[in-house]
């Protein structure tokens, strides 16, 4: 908390109010709280939310989500579709729909951005071919003759947040400096 050195935060929830989930296929009793908590997210991580927009007071109330600190935030989808779909942690599907999200997602940003780092980059020869600077792209779409129903039509594919981890990017170069004077915390001096 001083600014020099990471800082972490330990939060203690005591919740004695339970629910009825499953995990690997078998019922499971859950805490409220964690088992809410998680199920939001990954909902949200999933692209699974309805957009939530700022009613007009005038046409629309305002909902538990809105409120301050002191009103419990209500899921009021507990036991709709999306909400079973993220049930289960562990099940099958689920983990075949977080990767499928994050495969399409990447697979979006990719062709629309040309997004860096990428696992189609193994070495810095294919850096240069596959992130070739443009000066006159106008925003950051990679391919300034697509056209704008293209592009739109595309990032309408991308649901949620997920992406996969490019482990493989420059994988195939050595990225370690060899002069401790530059780099002296990559030079192995044993």
């Amino acid at each position: 908390m001083n600014g020099d050195h990471d800082s972490e935060i330990a939060v203690i929830v005591e919740d004695p109010e339970t629910v009825e989930s499953q995990m690997d296929g078998k019922p499971y009793v859950a805490n409220k709280f964690a088992c809410t908590l998680r199920r939001q997210l990954w909902k949200q991580h999933l692209g699974l939310l309805e957009p939530q927009f700022c009613p007009d007071v005038n046409q629309e109330p305002v909902t538990d989500s809105m409120k301050p600190v002191g009103f419990p935030n209500t899921d009021h989808a507990f036991d709709s579709d999306e909400d079973k779909t993220v049930m289960d942690p562990l099940s099958d599907e689920l983990i075949e729909l977080w990767h499928g999200t994050a495969t399409t997602n990447e697979s979006v940003y990719e062709d629309v951005f040309h997004t860096v780092p990428t696992n189609k980059v193994k070495t810095w020869d294919e850096y240069s071919k596959y992130h070739v600077h443009k000066p006159n792209l106008t925003g950051h779409v990679y391919d300034n003759k697509r056209s704008v129903r293209d592009i739109k039509e595309q990032l309408t594919k991308i649901r949620g947040h997920l992406v996969p981890a490019p482990t493989q990017f420059l994988i195939n170069e050595e990225l370690r400096e060899f002069d401790v004077s530059v780099n002296p915390l990559t030079l192995d001096v044993s």
